[in-house]
């Protein structure tokens, strides 16, 4: 049987709760409780269960995870393991602005960009991001970038 990550949360707080209503707990252990809260908070781990909808093609629990401003969501379907990223609020101050590369089991790197109103440049490696309409920014990302000519085509 596999274990559910909403249920390994839910007993973590609840045991974590318990725990903290004895002062007379050692010091070092509320502090690694307090680290697991702090790893917890950053990632922003959460976890849905298992949807009972008609219709739904859910076969395991939907798993959520933020690093570095991304939303990485996991969860089974019938069918196949579905795998979700989202780079997040692109209104936010920290939103990602450049494209997400992103590799599967080693089959090569492929660029999506993270938000339609910016636009990459179509060298493999530069991440350039500017406005689309900013034809400013965008003749001087053509002037120093390496991996296109004066036009912006590819060298």
């Amino acid at each position: 049987m596999t274990v559910q990550i909403k249920d390994l949360l839910g007993t973590y707080q609840t045991r974590r709760a318990e725990w903290r209503k004895h002062p007379s707990q050692p010091p070092l252990a509320g502090r690694a409780l307090d680290a697991v809260d702090e790893l917890l908070a950053a990632l922003q781990l959460r976890a849905y269960p298992v949807s009972d909808e008609e219709g739904s093609d859910d076969r395991t629990e939907h798993v959520v995870v933020t690093v570095q401003g991304v939303d990485l969501s996991i969860r089974g379907r019938t069918s196949d393991l579905f795998v979700h990223i989202d780079s997040g609020d692109r209104d936010h101050d920290n939103a990602v602005k450049y494209p997400l590369t992103v590799e599967v089991n080693n089959s090569g790197e492929n660029d999506y960009p993270t938000d339609p109103q910016y636009i990459a440049c179509q060298g493999t490696t530069c991440m350039f991001n500017a406005r689309m309409g900013d034809l400013d920014a965008w003749e001087k990302h053509n002037a120093e970038c390496p991996e296109v000519d004066n036009d912006g085509e590819p060298i």
